[in-house]
């Protein structure tokens, strides 16, 4: 598992992906799948980001 300044810089890191591929258009997505490849983390750490990012009103996940 990762530090907790590793953690920090997933969350924007995922935020930053995400905001970019939506062109910041909420109803726009992206997999889960895209991401993870895209950002090249090992998957718990991706889980782990986006788990926090929905806990704190951020990005939302079907």
């Amino acid at each position: 598992m990762a530090t907790l300044r590793e953690r920090q810089l997933h969350r924007e890191r995922a935020l930053t992906a995400l905001y970019e591929a939506t062109e910041g258009n909420r109803l726009l997505g992206m997999t889960g799948r895209k991401l993870r490849d895209d950002w090249r983390v090992p998957e718990e750490d991706l889980a782990a980001a986006c788990t926090y990012l929905v806990g704190e009103g951020l990005i939302t996940v079907d």
